[in-house]
């Protein structure tokens, strides 16, 4: 893969030396590793990029393949460079639309929290998995028939005819073979042909019915489970209500385009006038426990503190039937405050995002 166009940059914002021959070699690293990375490494990358911990083993592996392709890598003090050859592994990961960079771009999202984890980060990185987000969000619900069905093999047909399916003609049996080998050609590129109607029909069908049925979760302005109108919510509630429904009503990852506009719509029927921001630990104490006894034990969160901080502070909340005995466990492992503040609807897209985040690292494609 052709270096990213600002990888030099990314050194020099964290104040490393670097020269073209030096550059060449990392970037050889960063390819190596992000061909290689795999959905269950992606966590460990994106807290290499952010400098948490918990990611030592991947570490070692940045380390062991930079140091093959440049046998001047250093690893003492290396902490500044592994930031950005995870930021490299990462920017070429959502280079192109796949499982992987759906998991990755997410990861960084969540990972930064709308912008509450306060920690010096690559922004250009996150840039890079920001504008993927949007793109992929468009491109994967964008079908089109004309240019995702395969067409029927007609020139191999003519070319069958052409030659008798590549028989000698002697006698009726060799009439009966070629007959037979260009009908088996016949039938295999129909049968290619029709399956790949079928499959671009239903991503048409699934497009067309996330929308009709996000619209009218909106429209009905109750939660999914037709349990509670939106007005009796209260806002800080309606975060973790809201995101779970939509994340419930998504089919294509990553979200859709205006996932925050949906939300923030649910929010404003929930109350007209929203509060500018709201705590973290207010919406987590806002949901009733029996509520989200029932979402934590559809989730696996607990590995994911730092990657899904919502939801874990829900899960730890549980842990101890509610009250905020959970803060502290939740501030030493997610490296969030419980009093960080966001408005609510960046709370809402948070607690989304997570949500999504678990099903793409669920992917076994």
């Amino acid at each position: 893969m052709e270096m990213h166009r600002k990888f030099a940059d990314w050194y020099s914002a964290v104040s490393l030396r670097h020269d073209e021959k030096t550059l060449e070699a990392r970037w050889k690293a960063v390819d190596q590793l992000a061909e290689g990375l795999k959905i269950a490494l992606v966590p460990a990358v994106v807290r290499t990029f952010f400098g948490l911990p918990g990611a030592n083993s991947y570490h070692e592996e940045i380390r062991n393949v930079a140091k093959d392709k440049d046998k001047t890598y250093v690893i003492e003090n290396d902490g500044s460079e592994l930031v950005v050859l995870a930021g490299g592994v990462i920017a070429a990961a959502v280079s192109t639309s796949s499982p992987i960079a759906d998991a990755t771009a997410l990861a960084v999202s969540t990972t930064d929290a709308q912008g509450m984890r306060r920690a010096q980060r690559l922004q250009g990185v996150v840039d890079e998995t920001s504008k993927y987000l949007v793109e992929e969000a468009v491109r994967a619900r964008n079908v089109n028939i004309d240019s995702k069905a395969l067409d029927l093999d007609a020139s191999g047909l003519a070319t069958l005819l052409g030659s008798k399916g590549g028989v000698a003609i002697s006698d009726v049996n060799s009439v009966w073979t070629a007959t037979e080998t260009i009908f088996r050609h016949l039938i295999a590129s129909h049968s290619k042909h029709a399956k790949s109607l079928v499959t671009v029909l239903n991503q048409i069908y699934q497009a067309g019915k996330e929308q009709s049925d996000i619209l009218w979760w909106i429209l009905s302005e109750h939660t999914l489970d037709g349990v509670k109108s939106f007005s009796d919510l209260t806002v800080a509630e309606a975060c973790f209500w809201g995101a779970g429904d939509l994340a419930d009503l998504t089919i294509f990852l990553p979200g859709p385009l205006g996932g925050p506009a949906f939300l923030h719509r649910m929010l404003r029927t929930v109350k007209a006038k929203l509060p500018g921001s709201l705590e973290i630990s207010e919406c987590i104490e806002a949901c009733k426990l029996d509520w989200s006894q029932k979402l934590v034990a559809e989730i696996e969160v607990q590995q994911l503190p730092d990657l899904c901080p919502m939801l874990f502070g829900l899960a730890k909340s549980v842990e101890v039937s509610g009250g905020n005995s959970w803060i502290t466990a939740f501030e030493n492992l997610t490296g969030l405050k419980g009093n960080a503040k966001a408005a609510p609807v960046r709370l809402a897209s948070q607690i989304y995002n997570e949500l999504l985040l678990l099903r793409a690292l669920a992917w076994k494609g």
